[in-house]
């Protein structure tokens, strides 16, 4: 609703009016961004172009102006954000735009209106949703930048590349074990934060490319730990689990679009198809600006010769710089909770399962868990498991003198023994 320039020299975009309903078809029918369309033209003293539509006299004009029409119908098949700085709505260009939408176009659907939040837009029409960008005029452009960052990221989440990210709807249940897998995150984070700056500093240290390796037992919250850096990554980054069944084809056809961390979960038995993966990349991110990091997730926490590591850096071949780059000389090895992660990791396990809170039973859990599975210390998983069978026995020990016997227990308990005939 602009009638100046300002767009355009910013961006440094064309300028299409009303006027040019071909350039406009053109423009949005091949989807390009090469312009900025102005629905209600153009004031440019310069080149001696006024065509604007400001009073009720010239909408009632462009009511028989078939190009003007056209543009406006435009409208009801896309989806409008109205950028409010200041006191937007008391402009009467605004009002007369938004009356003239509803009651000549009959555009019901749903629009959006950013507003600084203490200049709250009144007599908005129903179909326009108010969302505050801030409490600055300079709060507005960085919501501008997160809300295109969001958009691109869950429009990127369909790549076939792209196995799991949070942008992703989690995936229905397809059996009661699911709600174990971090992705579900059924249960809140809790603790690990030396981990967390750890990865923070892997990330954000100033390198175009570095690889690094989380290691840790079965149960010990690995992919749980990844999955949450995702959550906390620097405003500019994006990040994901690499698809498992992600081809050398698949990442060639990525297109990345900003600093990007990706996740490689299970590298044992696939040393030769991981370092591909790496090497593919890291070629594909060396021709753009943006920095790529990769993260590594197994269990054997050895680098010896024989071991999966070894394998993986024997596979790499020439690629020296790639073995160079490995962000430090030991894994981060996941070890157990500490004792107060460990209670409130407790305390969010019985409120998920519908109990108020009570650090006195929580102490107790935890301490009765340690008597009992000594082997598994305190790796989250068996930990839920053991909290969950105490749920389920009427707050009663479970009598299980293995991690084997819980987890037999939780197969028996979620209909699942039958697709285990191990046990």
């Amino acid at each position: 609703t602009n009638y100046d320039l300002l767009l355009e020299q910013a961006t440094g975009l064309k300028t299409i009016s009303y006027e040019e309903p071909d350039q406009a078809f053109a423009m949005i029918d091949k989807r390009k961004s090469d312009s900025v369309l102005h629905l209600h033209g153009v004031y440019d003293s310069a080149h001696g172009i006024d065509n604007i539509v400001a009073d009720q006299v010239q909408y009632d004009a462009v009511l028989n102006d078939k190009g003007a029409q056209f543009i406006q119908n435009i409208l009801g098949t896309r989806t409008l954000i109205f950028v409010g700085c200041g006191q937007t709505t008391e402009d009467g260009n605004i009002s007369q735009f938004i009356q003239f939408a509803r009651q000549y176009l009959r555009m019901d659907i749903p629009y959006y209106f950013l507003y600084k939040s203490d200049s709250i837009p009144v007599d908005m029409p129903d179909n326009i949703k108010l969302i505050p960008y801030g409490e600055e005029y300079s709060d507005l452009p960085l919501f501008l930048e997160d809300m295109v960052q969001a958009r691109l990221k869950a429009w990127v989440s369909r790549s076939r590349i792209v196995g799991r990210s949070i942008f992703c709807n989690p995936s229905k249940l397809p059996d009661s074990l699911m709600q174990y897998h971090y992705s579900q995150e059924s249960v809140p984070f809790c603790g690990r934060q030396a981990e967390l700056d750890e990865l923070h500093a892997f990330v954000t240290v100033d390198k175009k490319f570095t690889w690094w390796t989380i290691t840790g037992q079965a149960g010990a919250g690995k992919s749980r730990l990844a999955f949450e850096m995702l959550h906390k990554l620097p405003t500019g980054w994006f990040g994901f689990f690499l698809n498992d069944n992600t081809t050398i084809n698949d990442i060639d056809r990525f297109k990345p679009f900003t600093n990007t961390l990706i996740i490689i979960d299970y590298v044992s038995g696939r040393e030769a198809l991981v370092a591909e993966y790496i090497r593919r990349l890291y070629d594909l991110f060396s021709s753009t600006s943006y920095k790529l990091r990769i993260l590594l997730i197994e269990r054997e926490n050895r680098r010896q010769t024989g071991s999966w590591y070894s394998k993986l850096i024997q596979r790499f071949g020439k690629y020296d710089s790639i073995i160079n780059d490995e962000y430090s000389n030991a894994f981060l090895n996941i070890e157990d909770l500490d004792d107060d992660s460990v209670e409130q990791f407790i305390g969010c396990v019985c409120a998920v399962n519908g109990l108020t809170a009570d650090s006195k039973r929580d102490h107790e859990l935890r301490t009765a868990y340690g008597r009992k599975f000594e082997r598994l210390k305190f790796r989250p998983l068996y930990v839920q498991m053991f909290v969950e069978a105490w749920i389920n026995n009427d707050f009663s020990y479970p009598r299980y003198d293995t991690y084997e016997d819980l987890l037999k227990y939780t197969l028996e308990r979620t209909g699942e023994m039958a697709s285990y005939p191990g046990w």
